[in-house]
């Protein structure tokens, strides 16, 4: 076997496990709903796409490198939203391959996903435009093209570099944060755009020079032999972990008798920090809520108005919630039946998890608090998005302990997608969002903002303060179909 042949055969083979789902196969319906979506996202790209060409009239053909700082910086936020993760290259290491041929084609795995492909379609269907709106030549628009595809694509890399530094040190995750974060701020402090405009203009006379061009090239190509370096790293330290685990072999768990409240909070921290994906989701929710933080605290007095920033406040103020409780009793499902030796046990797990949701809250609080000293955001907002995370989004974000039979594997690194319930959830975190900017917008449309603060304020603190009864109704629920719930997450760990 040559050497184009193994190169092919591992492409195939990372390809196929890209594309196991641990969740089982879904439904016709499910399916034409993904297919739909992706259709829409892909038209909303080329969209995109055309919208910027039109700037090229005025600016030239490098017009898309004016707005490439705010594409780059949506691009790596949204890489941590959808929790994007690389291939591993753990199952390989066995084989009687070079180390390098293994990391360059999980690489290229990680590289060649439909998430890409919205990319591409926004850049080629800019530089499809530019011969009729910059009046070049098609060579010139396919080699911008090319350029702005070689930038998405080391902003990949830049992404997975950081995601496999992160694993092992959670403080990498501020390096991405100061690089996105401090130009788009500090072009934001210039007096009525003035910020924003030079560096768009700078941006634009700079962004596809020779210099910059053989720089781009160049960060890529650092960065795709540090991520294949880093990916052959990781993966003996993964093998090292599983040969240590195997060796200290395995001891039953217990539950003391007799376990208070202190004890299920101390054990849910714990399994916080030491479940890779858990400890990931909160990772990647701290940076990107700091993030939003420091952008809305050095955003302009004339920006998006009292109604934008309050969104923006209870989009930092979700983003935890979202990321570690809509997949709420997951982590346990792979113990649920020592949960059950004890009829007490749920419920305390449950109001444990709610304490720890309390406490996590606090840090997007304290984020905020640049954001209410520059007077984008007053104490009053404050509170009202403290509240809603609290009550409403908590409220409807712990109805899915009743409903989620899916268990996530405790070396479970986010590179799975499971489909199990999976419109429960989106519907469900979509609810979440949905619903306090609802009520921002239509109370404040009939009787004021003032008064849409007071509504969520009032129905967060009003569901916080009864959590205890809604906890408890959800417990009683999960007794109900205890059997079925014990069933469901035994069959999902075969």
């Amino acid at each position: 076997m040559n050497r184009a042949q193994r190169l092919r055969l591992l492409l195939s083979v990372c390809a196929k496990g890209d594309r196991r789902d641990a969740g089982g196969k879904r439904s016709a319906a499910a399916r034409a709903v993904g297919v739909a979506a992706k259709v829409i996202l892909w038209l909303l790209a080329c969209g995109w796409g055309l919208a910027m060409a039109t700037e090229a009239a005025t600016w030239g053909k490098a017009a898309i490198f004016g707005f490439m700082p705010y594409i780059l910086s949506f691009d790596f936020a949204l890489r941590l939203a959808l929790q994007q993760r690389p291939a591993s290259a753990t199952p390989f290491l066995l084989l009687p391959v070079g180390k390098g041929e293994i990391g360059n084609c999980c690489l290229a795995s990680s590289l060649a996903t439909g998430y890409n492909l919205y990319w591409a379609s926004m850049l080629l269907a800019y530089s499809a435009a530019l011969p009729a709106s910059a009046n070049c030549g098609w060579t010139e628009a396919f080699g911008v093209f090319a350029v702005c595809l070689v930038v998405m694509l080391a902003n990949n890399l830049w992404y997975l570099l950081t995601v496999g530094l992160a694993a092992s040190r959670p403080a990498w995750w501020w390096l991405p944060v100061a690089l996105y974060t401090i130009p788009l701020a500090t072009s934001f402090c210039g007096v009525s755009g003035e910020g924003v405009a030079a560096m768009f203009l700078w941006c634009c006379r700079h962004g596809l020079t020779p210099a910059a061009i053989v720089a781009y090239i160049a960060a890529a190509a650092l960065l795709w032999c540090a991520d294949a370096a880093l990916t052959i790293s990781l993966a003996h330290s993964d093998s090292r972990k599983v040969s240590k685990a195997a060796s200290h072999g395995s001891r039953a768990a217990t539950i003391p008798n007799g376990s208070s409240g202190r004890y299920f909070v101390w054990l849910e921290a714990k399994s916080t920090m030491r479940n890779p994906a858990v400890k990931r989701n909160v990772a990647q929710s701290t940076a990107l809520t700091a993030l939003l933080s420091i952008a809305l605290a050095a955003s302009p007095n004339e920006g998006v108005g009292a109604f934008g920033n309050m969104m923006w406040c209870l989009y930092c103020f979700l983003l935890l919630p979202i990321s570690t409780i809509s997949r709420i009793m997951e982590v346990e499902g792979n113990y649920i039946g020592l949960l059950l030796t004890r009829k007490d046990c749920l419920g305390e797990l449950l109001k444990a998890k709610y304490r720890c949701l309390c406490l996590t809250i606090a840090l997007p609080a304290a984020m905020l608090l640049p954001a209410v000293a520059t007077g984008k955001l007053t104490w009053g907002e404050l509170l009202a998005g403290l509240l809603t995370a609290s009550g409403t989004a908590a409220f409807m974000l712990f109805q899915l302990a009743a409903h989620n039979r899916q268990a996530m594997p405790l070396d479970d690194r986010g590179g799975r997608k499971t489909a199990a319930n999976a419109t429960r959830k989106l519907a469900t975190v979509a609810a979440v969002i949905a619903l306090p900017c609802a009520t921002l917008g239509l109370v404040g449309a009939t009787a004021g903002h003032g008064a849409a603060i007071a509504t969520l304020a009032a129905t967060g603190a009003a569901l916080t303060t009864t959590h205890r009864l809604w906890l408890s109704n959800i417990h009683k629920r999960m007794l109900r179909t205890k059997y079925e719930m014990a069933e469901g997450f035994n069959a999902s760990r075969k």
